[in-house]
């Protein structure tokens, strides 16, 4: 039988092994290149001040509401201002009602302008925020 290792030979070993690979050639982890944007919600929706400052503080990109859209679209002024600042639109929130079977066609019809505006500014991704429902009372089998 082997005599055990003791504590002063475990010591000398982890010593080998730290100098071991600290002569190894360090392995670069990948570039990232992360791409951070910010809504402007915390604006209040003034969309005009929220996109300068945004883009004054450097950020990638811009989220807004589809309901902000219609905005842009009925004041073509401040459309130009928001362009102006050359701060991409990236996604919209856009609520919807989602349990209320009556309102469905104009939900849809809502969602469908909504899209269209934010691909018309600009923007790729479409935040689908469904109402919220009285979770107490309500009859999630229906």
């Amino acid at each position: 039988m082997k005599d055990p290792i003791t504590r002063r030979d475990f010591a000398r070993l982890c010593g080998i092994g730290a100098a071991v690979s600290s002569a190894l050639p360090a392995t670069a982890a990948p570039a990232r290149h992360i791409k951070i944007g910010h809504t402007g919600i915390t604006w209040g929706n003034d969309s005009a001040q929220a996109v300068k400052d945004i883009s004054s503080l450097g950020y990638y990109g811009f989220e807004t509401f589809g309901n902000v859209l219609e905005k842009w679209e009925a004041d073509p002024e401040l459309s130009e201002g928001i362009a102006a600042c050359k701060l991409p639109l990236i996604s919209a929130y856009c609520s919807f009602n989602l349990t209320d079977a009556t309102k469905k066609k104009d939900e849809i019809d809502k969602m469908l302008r909504w899209e269209g505006l934010l691909k018309k500014f600009g923007g790729s991704v479409s935040v689908l925020g469904p109402n919220g429902v009285p979770r107490g009372g309500y009859n999630f089998k229906e």
